[in-house]
């Protein structure tokens, strides 16, 4: 460790961070049509510079959130999101690595996504397509689908962004979700 690097303020160090730091998209979202930083890639560019700085990130991952922490062992800078109640661990783990993700491109200042200037989010939908019963049948069986989903509410906001549908669909689509994604749990023998 050089003179200068241990005077730096942790905020200095992360500031030199975030001026060094390139990191292209190199993941593809094919639902959405839009690209994303991997949390591998992420890391990849960020590791040689966190050492260089003396850094260290760690998370801490506790229901119902997630934590990530740098610190120079001095100081720390956190940023945390709450975790859905989730009972798949897949399901789970998919958030919380989405999570750390974001919690990284926030404290380095990292554009992780594409920026629409939030159009995306004020933009007038058009009429969805009334879901037939056929096409809903098939869209409360498609298991693989269900599963590819970050979650419960990702899942019903992906079928809601194609199809209208109403409170009694979406409440058999929420059934069938769980029913879905629900791992049998093997019978454990008791000891005492």
């Amino acid at each position: 460790m050089t003179e200068e690097t241990n005077k730096s303020t942790l905020f200095e160090k992360v500031m030199k961070i975030q001026w060094s730091v390139s990191v292209k998209k190199d993941g593809k979202n094919p639902f959405y049509k839009s690209e994303y930083i991997t949390l591998d890639n992420l890391m990849d560019k960020l590791q040689p510079l966190l050492d260089r700085e003396w850094l260290m990130v760690f998370n801490v991952n506790i229901p119902w959130w997630v934590r990530t922490i740098v610190t120079d062992l001095t100081d720390t800078i956190s940023s945390e999101f709450t975790v859905d109640n989730l009972v798949d661990p897949q399901a789970l783990w998919k958030v919380i690595t989405y999570w750390r993700r974001y919690n990284l491109t926030s404290i380095f200042n990292i554009l992780a996504d594409e920026d629409d200037d939030a159009q995306s989010f004020y933009e007038k939908k058009k009429p969805a397509a009334k879901k037939s019963e056929s096409r809903f049948q098939k869209a409360i069986s498609n298991t693989e689908f269900m599963k590819q989903c970050l979650d419960q509410n990702d899942f019903i906001s992906k079928i809601k962004a194609k199809y209208d549908i109403d409170d009694m669909q979406e409440s058999q689509l929420r059934t069938a979700y769980q029913k879905a994604t629900e791992e049998e749990i093997p019978d454990l023998p008791f000891w005492d």
